[in-house]
């Protein structure tokens, strides 16, 4: 019912939608104009039914990271899909070294994984990584993500969003 426009690789057609649906909610979906093409030919269907097999979809969270603040340093870090931001400031006169290798991320049910720095190739997670040494006086920025999100799917390595459960969660 597509016509030559919005005909997926399928066969199957592709619509975008701007509003939440509920669960078990039925939202009628119109062609443009308030018809649809079939071929080439304008038709008004009596009923049309679709199967959503894929569905895209933004969440937004707001969580707040208490930031950790003392003599020696500050830590504050931002939560995101794809990974934790991290400012590490040392306040202190000496040297402090991060030891990338011994740091965890513990998830929701306390379960702790090791986690890898921004800029890591996915296929090197279980490399050992360099500490980095923060001199007296200044910061470092640093996005880092836990192993255990990381999956392979057709092949390829991808992160899977911190926010979401874990597949078979």
């Amino acid at each position: 019912m597509c016509g030559s426009h919005g005909i997926s690789s399928d066969g199957g057609c592709g619509f975008f939608l701007f509003e939440a649906i509920e669960p078990g909610q039925t939202v009628a979906i119109k062609g443009p104009g308030d018809f649809v093409v079939l071929n080439r030919m304008s038709v008004e269907p009596a009923r049309t039914e679709f199967t959503i097999r894929d569905a895209r979809y933004v969440i937004r969270y707001n969580i707040n990271v208490a930031p950790v603040d003392n003599q020696r340093f500050a830590i504050t870090s931002h939560l995101s899909p794809t990974g934790i931001a991290v400012e590490l400031r040392n306040k202190s006169s000496e040297v402090i070294e991060v030891a990338w290798d011994q740091s965890v991320y513990i998830d929701e049910d306390g379960n702790s994984s090791r986690l890898i720095r921004g800029g890591v190739n996915l296929s090197e997670k279980d490399r050992p990584q360099p500490s980095t040494v923060i001199p007296p006086g200044t910061k470092v920025q640093e996005t880092v993500f836990p192993v255990s999100r990381i999956e392979q799917q057709e092949g390829q390595l991808s992160q899977r969003p911190i926010y979401l459960p874990k597949r078979g969660s």
